[in-house]
């Protein structure tokens, strides 16, 4: 998989422990790599897969999940790749049935407001909009 090299500082910022805490944000792998940034799903976003696929238990679908997310950030890599450099940081759309049929999904990179850790969030443009919107303020 090609690397991903992101600066930190032109990603929104979110209180990514706390999202994750309250359940907005849900882990979409149970362990990152070491060379891995960690990757969630918005809350609706695993409640619109637990729902499309309901004869799925929960390790059958964390499973699922975890597989497409591998895809889904090769896919991020390799666009970041071709990229030039004053692109837009951070959001990526790629065709996919993820959520729904002849959908896309949204992958936006963002920074943990009180640590420097980049993670990745996983939804829909309506999830990733809604969790967008509850970034910090810029400081003045």
């Amino acid at each position: 998989m090609n690397a991903l090299t992101l600066d930190p500082t032109r990603l929104p910022a979110l209180d990514i422990i706390t999202l994750a805490q309250s359940g907005v944000l849900v882990r979409a792998e149970r362990e990152t790599s070491p060379d891995g940034v960690p990757v969630f799903l918005t809350q609706e976003g695993w409640l619109d897969l637990h729902e499309c696929h309901p004869s799925l238990g929960l390790p059958e679908l964390q499973l699922a999940v975890e597989k497409a997310t591998r895809h889904l950030m090769t896919h991020a890599a390799e666009t970041v790749a071709t990229q030039k450099p004053d692109a837009a940081p951070g959001l990526f759309i790629c065709p996919s049935d993820f959520f729904e049929e002849n959908g896309d999904v949204h992958i936006v990179f963002v920074r943990d407001i009180a640590h420097p850790v980049v993670c990745a969030v996983i939804g829909t443009r309506e999830h990733i909009r809604h969790i967008l919107s509850i970034t910090e303020p810029e400081e003045s």
